[in-house]
């Protein structure tokens, strides 16, 4: 049954299978009309909350959540089975195999001495911190009462409302940093972070992660660190918009712990927004979570920044719009 359903979209819609053979990528949205195979109907074992012939547009967020949904949004309401729920519902989903073994748990902790939330700051704003930035992700300075993080803005970790961990990144540059380290025994660190023998390994951690809301939050971006995940909320304006939240990963790798949290929240789509300055890594870390989820990869070009925090508003709207691939498209490539 699945098979002939999923035989009779891909003539109909023209479509074709992405690289993992679990979806079929549509050339024009049937909804919004865009072009780029940003439609997708999920056509693989049901896993988690992926469900077989449900379907999401990336570019205008219509969204069928089963296949008799999807079907009779297409006008093809005489391809459902009469029976759907004898389709495959095996589970298979990271949580289920997981779930006895998995180790997620995290403490709160307390911040380094003298640590006082900001909402204004000039190194922030010479990276770009606007209004909004301050409201939404907490950060502040110890205001030099320790010697150890007087030159340091301080990044919260958040989970569950719990303060977790924290990114301490020195204001300084790497130029300053390294004439500095050149002349003297004590050496300056660029970063200066909350210490995991605690118990809260970071990973454990991502960044931003209270933002994603089950049953709202479909979609994450993988960013490698915390201002990452900032620039791309203020250029992209996505303070509000639940459906799609950038995280951090702390480094471009990703945990079983993580990847469980993600599935926890309900998560079903990851889009992989590393730099592009380690491709082979990025296409390892692809291939292991497209084992649990939906994956694409924003490959961004060469020349328009290193990474989401230097990109202009309209190379990363370039990079959303034209230059996701699937993990196939982006071995090949």
């Amino acid at each position: 049954m699945q098979q002939s359903i999923r035989e009779e979209l891909l003539y109909d819609l023209g479509g074709k299978m992405d690289g993992s053979r679990r979806n079929i990528l549509v050339p024009n949205c049937p909804f919004c009309g865009h072009d780029g195979f940003k439609y997708g109907i999920y056509v693989g074992n049901n896993v988690g909350k992926r469900r077989f012939g449900m379907s999401n547009c990336y570019h205008c967020n219509r969204r069928f959540g089963s296949l008799k949904e999807t079907l009779k949004a297409l006008d093809r309401e005489d391809l459902i089975p009469a029976e759907t729920a004898e389709l495959d519902d095996s589970e298979t989903d990271i949580s289920a195999m997981l779930d006895d073994e998995i180790d997620d748990d995290l403490v709160e902790i307390t911040m380094p001495r003298g640590y006082k939330r900001c909402y204004k700051n000039s190194y922030l704003k010479s990276r770009g911190w606007e209004v909004d930035d301050y409201e939404y992700f907490p950060v502040g300075t110890n205001r030099s009462i320790e010697r150890e993080y007087q030159d340091y803005i301080i990044l919260e970790v958040r989970d569950e409302g719990r303060t977790v961990g924290f990114v301490a990144r020195s204001i300084l540059s790497k130029e300053e940093i390294d004439s500095y380290n050149s002349r003297h025994h004590f050496k300056i660190r660029r970063y200066k972070n909350s210490d995991e023998r605690d118990g809260n390994g970071f990973a454990k951690m991502l960044y931003n992660y209270d933002a994603i809301e089950v049953g709202t939050t479909h979609s994450v971006i993988l960013c490698e660190g915390p201002f990452d995940v900032v620039g791309l909320n203020r250029k992209l304006e996505l303070y509000d918009n639940k459906h799609i939240v950038p995280i951090a990963t702390f480094g471009k790798k990703i945990s079983q712990e993580q990847m469980y949290k993600l599935q926890k929240k309900g998560v079903e789509q990851i889009v992989i927004g590393y730099d592009n300055d380690a491709k082979e890594t990025t296409s390892k870390i692809a291939m292991e979570l497209d084992k649990y989820f939906d994956v694409l990869i924003a490959d961004i070009p060469d020349g328009v920044g290193k990474d989401w925090d230097e990109m202009d508003v309209e190379d990363i709207y370039d990079v959303f719009a034209y230059n996701l691939k699937t993990v196939r498209e982006f071995n090949l490539g």
